[in-house]
């Protein structure tokens, strides 16, 4: 219900999955992924508020394949609620590794959204260990579908789903994200239904003009699907 519809993002994802690749939507897993979400909201909660009070200048999300984009959204959340008073960016692991790396200072927070695909799990888990070692970063939470590898006590498990894949663990995922957001918003004493002190970022997109799609382009598009 707030600005950021957060329960908008999860509702137009899952039904996007569930339409475009149904195959990998089995009803039960779609239940194991609700419930286990369920759980990680409760159980997160204090967390996540205690995290939000640090008052992180910067916050870097990170993840692979489709949990990059995932990381995408969890940063333009972040800057709405917080009307643009925490910079938030997003990369993917490997991506991360070189120049952006230089964006992380003590006043920065970084969550890196780990992947179950074991080989892709390898290579994040790496990045995990290269960023405690460097020993920079305000705090670094990794939120993970598994216990095994670097976990360590100030990460955030999500609990009952073995063998689901990243497009489904983007739905508690994003969550961690949306909550953290949300706490963050209320810590800077901004309003989440309405964050924008300028009124210049609305609920509505205002402005946008859509114009007609030229007829040669569509039919070159079809001729180009033939």
């Amino acid at each position: 219900q707030s600005f950021a519809m957060t329960s908008s993002f999860t509702s137009m994802m899952l039904l996007a999955g569930m339409l475009l690749a149904p195959h990998a939507y089995s009803t039960q897993r779609v239940y194991d992924v609700i419930n286990a979400t369920e759980v990680l909201l409760t159980q997160s909660h204090a967390q996540l508020k205690a995290l939000s009070e640090y008052r992180f200048q910067r916050v870097v999300f990170l993840g692979s394949g489709p949990l990059k984009a995932l990381a995408q959204e969890a940063a333009l959340k972040l800057l709405e609620l917080t009307d643009g008073k925490t910079v938030a960016i997003h990369d993917s692991p490997l991506g991360f590794r070189h120049g952006p790396k230089t964006f992380v200072d003590p006043d920065t927070l970084v969550v890196l959204f780990l992947s179950s695909d074991p080989h892709t799990r390898k290579y994040d888990c790496d990045l995990l260990d290269e960023l405690r070692a460097d020993n920079e970063a305000g705090k670094i939470v990794a939120v993970s579908s598994q216990s095994s590898g670097t976990i360590s006590m100030q990460d955030i498990l999500v609990n009952d789903v073995p063998g689901v894949q990243d497009h489904l663990l983007c739905l508690p995922y994003i969550t961690v994200a949306q909550l953290y957001a949300f706490h963050c918003s209320l810590a800077l004493h901004n309003t989440p239904d309405s964050p924008s002190s300028s009124g210049t970022v609305n609920r509505v997109v205002k402005g946008v003009t859509i114009y007609p799609y030229p007829e040669e382009h569509q039919m070159g598009d079809v001729k180009a699907c033939t």
